[in-house]
Protein backbone atom coordinates (compact mmCIF):
# COMPACT_ATOMS: atom_id res chain seq x y z
CA UNK A 1 0.00 0.00 0.00
CA UNK A 2 1.45 3.48 -1.23
CA UNK A 3 2.36 5.86 1.76
CA UNK A 4 0.96 9.30 2.14
CA UNK A 5 1.35 12.53 -0.75
CA UNK A 6 2.86 14.89 0.76
CA UNK A 7 2.26 18.36 -0.44
CA UNK A 8 5.41 20.96 -1.38
CA UNK A 9 4.91 24.59 -1.73
CA UNK A 10 8.63 25.85 -3.09
CA UNK A 11 10.62 28.79 -4.28
CA UNK A 12 11.90 28.08 -8.32
CA UNK A 13 15.07 28.48 -6.16
CA UNK A 14 14.86 25.12 -5.12
CA UNK A 15 13.26 23.54 -8.10
CA UNK A 16 16.20 22.17 -9.34
CA UNK A 17 17.59 20.73 -6.56
CA UNK A 18 14.51 19.41 -5.43
CA UNK A 19 13.76 17.78 -9.09
CA UNK A 20 17.22 15.96 -8.55
CA UNK A 21 16.62 14.39 -5.05
CA UNK A 22 12.95 14.08 -4.80
CA UNK A 23 12.69 10.87 -6.76
CA UNK A 24 15.10 8.58 -4.80
CA UNK A 25 12.83 9.99 -1.47
CA UNK A 26 9.94 8.74 -3.01
CA UNK A 27 11.98 5.66 -4.34
CA UNK A 28 13.23 4.77 -0.84
CA UNK A 29 10.62 6.22 1.44
CA UNK A 30 7.42 5.34 -0.23
CA UNK A 31 6.46 8.71 -0.10
CA UNK A 32 5.07 10.70 -2.97
CA UNK A 33 5.15 14.72 -3.35
CA UNK A 34 3.27 16.75 -4.99
CA UNK A 35 4.80 20.59 -5.25
CA UNK A 36 3.42 24.12 -6.63
CA UNK A 37 7.24 26.24 -7.33
CA UNK A 38 6.91 29.72 -7.57
CA UNK A 39 8.21 32.99 -6.79
CA UNK A 40 8.81 33.76 -3.28
CA UNK A 41 6.36 36.65 -3.19
CA UNK A 42 3.95 34.09 -4.59
CA UNK A 43 4.78 31.00 -2.03
CA UNK A 44 4.63 33.50 0.82
CA UNK A 45 0.86 34.39 -0.40
CA UNK A 46 -0.39 31.16 -0.64
CA UNK A 47 1.13 29.66 2.71
CA UNK A 48 -0.57 33.15 3.86
CA UNK A 49 -3.78 32.10 2.38
CA UNK A 50 -3.36 28.74 4.31
CA UNK A 51 -3.14 26.61 1.14
CA UNK A 52 -2.60 23.13 0.87
CA UNK A 53 0.92 22.96 2.18
CA UNK A 54 2.80 20.42 4.79
CA UNK A 55 6.40 21.37 3.63
CA UNK A 56 6.87 25.12 2.95
CA UNK A 57 10.40 26.50 1.02
CA UNK A 58 10.49 30.30 2.14
CA UNK A 59 13.26 32.75 1.58
CA UNK A 60 14.60 35.04 3.72
CA UNK A 61 13.32 37.75 2.47
CA UNK A 62 9.52 36.47 3.04
CA UNK A 63 10.21 34.45 5.77
CA UNK A 64 9.14 36.76 8.50
CA UNK A 65 6.12 37.90 7.03
CA UNK A 66 4.89 34.17 7.21
CA UNK A 67 6.78 33.32 10.87
CA UNK A 68 4.95 36.32 12.23
CA UNK A 69 1.63 35.36 10.89
CA UNK A 70 1.80 31.73 12.60
CA UNK A 71 1.72 29.95 9.50
CA UNK A 72 4.72 27.77 10.22
CA UNK A 73 5.20 25.17 13.00
CA UNK A 74 7.38 26.28 15.59
CA UNK A 75 10.72 25.15 15.71
CA UNK A 76 10.78 23.34 12.43
CA UNK A 77 12.45 25.72 10.54
CA UNK A 78 15.62 24.86 9.18
CA UNK A 79 18.09 26.42 6.92
CA UNK A 80 17.80 24.31 3.73
CA UNK A 81 20.64 26.14 1.02
CA UNK A 82 22.44 29.19 0.44
CA UNK A 83 22.45 30.54 -3.62
CA UNK A 84 24.36 33.48 -4.77
CA UNK A 85 22.65 35.84 -7.37
CA UNK A 86 24.51 35.16 -10.65
CA UNK A 87 24.27 36.19 -14.74
CA UNK A 88 22.77 34.05 -16.89
CA UNK A 89 24.09 33.62 -20.68
CA UNK A 90 22.89 31.73 -23.96
CA UNK A 91 25.01 28.41 -24.04
CA UNK A 92 28.31 29.37 -24.78
CA UNK A 93 28.23 32.86 -25.21
CA UNK A 94 31.61 34.88 -23.90
CA UNK A 95 31.26 35.41 -20.43
CA UNK A 96 31.29 38.81 -19.76
CA UNK A 97 33.69 41.25 -17.70
CA UNK A 98 31.23 41.08 -14.02
CA UNK A 99 34.63 42.22 -11.72
CA UNK A 100 33.05 45.37 -10.62
CA UNK A 101 30.01 47.54 -10.25
CA UNK A 102 31.51 49.80 -12.71
CA UNK A 103 31.85 46.24 -15.12
CA UNK A 104 28.17 45.67 -14.21
CA UNK A 105 26.72 49.26 -15.48
CA UNK A 106 28.62 48.36 -18.56
CA UNK A 107 26.54 45.26 -18.91
CA UNK A 108 23.72 46.67 -18.34
CA UNK A 109 24.29 49.86 -20.70
CA UNK A 110 25.11 47.39 -23.52
CA UNK A 111 22.51 44.82 -23.64
CA UNK A 112 19.79 45.17 -25.88
CA UNK A 113 17.58 43.18 -23.68
CA UNK A 114 18.02 42.03 -20.16
CA UNK A 115 15.66 39.34 -18.28
CA UNK A 116 14.34 39.94 -14.92
CA UNK A 117 11.72 38.42 -12.64
CA UNK A 118 8.87 40.28 -12.34
CA UNK A 119 8.38 42.39 -9.13
CA UNK A 120 5.14 42.93 -9.33
CA UNK A 121 4.30 38.73 -9.47
CA UNK A 122 6.65 38.03 -6.52
CA UNK A 123 9.71 38.28 -7.99
CA UNK A 124 12.47 39.98 -5.81
CA UNK A 125 15.31 39.46 -7.54
CA UNK A 126 13.84 41.86 -10.03
CA UNK A 127 13.04 44.45 -7.87
CA UNK A 128 16.91 44.20 -5.94
CA UNK A 129 18.45 44.59 -9.15
CA UNK A 130 16.05 47.37 -10.25
CA UNK A 131 17.49 49.20 -7.21
CA UNK A 132 20.62 47.88 -7.62
CA UNK A 133 20.59 49.59 -11.32
CA UNK A 134 19.54 52.88 -9.66
CA UNK A 135 22.17 53.15 -7.55
CA UNK A 136 24.46 52.48 -10.20
CA UNK A 137 22.96 55.44 -12.08
CA UNK A 138 21.66 53.44 -15.06
CA UNK A 139 17.75 52.41 -13.59
CA UNK A 140 16.14 53.77 -16.54
CA UNK A 141 18.21 52.71 -19.09
CA UNK A 142 17.89 49.30 -17.55
CA UNK A 143 13.62 49.48 -17.02
CA UNK A 144 13.91 50.62 -20.93
CA UNK A 145 15.39 47.49 -21.96
CA UNK A 146 14.38 44.70 -19.42
CA UNK A 147 12.09 41.67 -20.43
CA UNK A 148 10.26 40.33 -17.39
CA UNK A 149 9.16 36.28 -16.13
CA UNK A 150 7.57 34.89 -13.55
CA UNK A 151 10.71 33.48 -12.15
CA UNK A 152 13.73 32.43 -12.08
CA UNK A 153 13.55 29.95 -14.10
CA UNK A 154 11.98 31.53 -17.10
CA UNK A 155 14.62 34.33 -16.54
CA UNK A 156 17.29 31.43 -17.61
CA UNK A 157 14.80 30.04 -20.16
CA UNK A 158 14.55 32.79 -22.08
CA UNK A 159 17.66 33.71 -21.65
CA UNK A 160 18.54 30.09 -23.44
CA UNK A 161 16.08 31.37 -26.32
CA UNK A 162 18.10 34.25 -27.14
CA UNK A 163 15.21 36.69 -26.06
CA UNK A 164 17.47 38.33 -24.06
CA UNK A 165 21.49 38.93 -23.60
CA UNK A 166 21.69 38.64 -20.50
CA UNK A 167 19.65 37.37 -17.34
CA UNK A 168 19.90 38.14 -13.37
CA UNK A 169 18.76 35.52 -10.55
CA UNK A 170 20.28 33.30 -8.27
CA UNK A 171 22.42 30.59 -9.55
CA UNK A 172 20.52 27.72 -8.69
CA UNK A 173 18.19 28.79 -11.21
CA UNK A 174 20.59 29.16 -13.74
CA UNK A 175 22.32 25.51 -13.28
CA UNK A 176 19.33 23.39 -14.62
CA UNK A 177 18.64 24.82 -17.72
CA UNK A 178 20.31 23.35 -20.22
CA UNK A 179 20.48 26.42 -22.86
CA UNK A 180 21.92 29.02 -20.12
CA UNK A 181 25.28 28.99 -18.63
CA UNK A 182 26.44 30.49 -15.05
CA UNK A 183 28.73 33.55 -16.79
CA UNK A 184 29.57 34.45 -12.54
CA UNK A 185 28.03 35.64 -9.31
CA UNK A 186 27.86 39.54 -9.27
CA UNK A 187 30.60 40.86 -7.58
CA UNK A 188 30.55 40.82 -3.52
CA UNK A 189 29.50 44.98 -3.43
CA UNK A 190 26.24 44.11 -4.68
CA UNK A 191 25.91 40.81 -3.96
CA UNK A 192 22.58 39.56 -2.33
CA UNK A 193 22.92 35.87 -1.40
CA UNK A 194 19.05 34.38 -1.32
CA UNK A 195 18.91 31.95 1.69
CA UNK A 196 16.22 29.07 1.70
CA UNK A 197 13.99 27.67 4.52
CA UNK A 198 12.02 24.25 4.98
CA UNK A 199 9.57 24.13 7.51
CA UNK A 200 6.08 22.55 8.28
CA UNK A 201 4.07 24.37 7.20
CA UNK A 202 0.61 25.00 10.24
CA UNK A 203 -2.18 22.56 9.89
CA UNK A 204 -0.22 20.51 7.59
CA UNK A 205 -1.67 17.13 6.79
CA UNK A 206 1.01 14.73 6.39
CA UNK A 207 3.24 16.67 9.54
CA UNK A 208 5.56 13.31 9.96
CA UNK A 209 5.72 12.60 6.50
CA UNK A 210 7.15 16.61 6.15
CA UNK A 211 9.25 16.10 8.89
CA UNK A 212 10.80 13.18 7.25
CA UNK A 213 10.97 15.31 3.76
CA UNK A 214 12.65 17.73 5.40
CA UNK A 215 15.18 15.50 7.42
CA UNK A 216 16.13 13.81 4.22
CA UNK A 217 16.99 16.99 2.24
CA UNK A 218 18.89 18.84 5.44
CA UNK A 219 21.14 15.59 5.63
CA UNK A 220 25.08 15.20 4.20
CA UNK A 221 23.93 12.82 1.69
CA UNK A 222 22.44 15.52 -0.18
CA UNK A 223 24.72 17.64 0.06
CA UNK A 224 26.37 16.85 -3.26
CA UNK A 225 23.22 17.47 -4.93
CA UNK A 226 22.91 21.01 -3.35
CA UNK A 227 26.20 22.17 -4.73
CA UNK A 228 25.89 20.70 -8.26
CA UNK A 229 22.68 22.96 -8.14
CA UNK A 230 24.71 25.63 -7.31
CA UNK A 231 23.40 26.17 -4.32
CA UNK A 232 25.88 25.46 -0.62
CA UNK A 233 23.98 23.31 1.95
CA UNK A 234 22.28 25.63 4.88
Amino acid sequence: MSKAEIAVLATATVSGVLDALLPEFEATTGYTVSRWDATAGMVRDRVLEGGAADVAFVTASVIADVEQAGRLVEGSKVVFARSPLGVAIKKGAAKPDLSNEEAIKRLILGAKTIALTDPNGGGNTGRYFMGIADRLGVGAELRAKTRLYRHGGHVSEGVAAGEADFGITVISEIVPIAGADVAGALPDSIQNVSITYAALAKGAAQPEAGRALIKYLTAPAAAAAIRANGMEPG
